[in-house]
């Protein structure tokens, strides 16, 4: 069984904590993630993990993104889990700046189905 525990302080949606138990963490084969709040005041890192510890740390600019950009950035996280490292990958790139990060777009895009953006 699944395990997701997210810090009260994010106030995570319920569709976004749907996101990760029922599409990315199966996704992924992540059983269990801790999702904890930064009071970091930066706009850059907003998000970022530490694999070994299956913990994602968001801030409130992460939580002002889009719903699409929020778990694209989580999906980012996650390909982290699977030892994944930034570069090209393909005509894509894994990047550590959101904006440049085509890669986990497309990865999130096939979690979800085509249709989004």
């Amino acid at each position: 069984m699944r395990k997701l525990k997210i810090d009260k302080r994010i106030g995570m949606t319920k569709t976004d904590m749907e996101f990760l138990l029922k599409r990315a963490m199966p996704f992924f084969g992540v059983e269990e993630l801790k999702v904890d709040w930064s009071k970091s005041k930066e706009t850059y890192p907003d998000i970022w993990c530490f694999p070994a510890q299956r913990r994602i740390v968001v801030t409130q600019e992460w939580k002002n993104q889009n719903v699409n950009e929020r778990r694209k950035r989580l999906v980012h996280e996650l390909l982290h889990f699977k030892g994944m490292e930034h570069g090209k990958k393909g005509h894509l790139e894994y990047s550590t700046f959101p904006w440049k990060d085509t890669y986990s777009k497309k990865v999130y895009r096939d979690i979800v189905g085509a249709g989004i953006w």
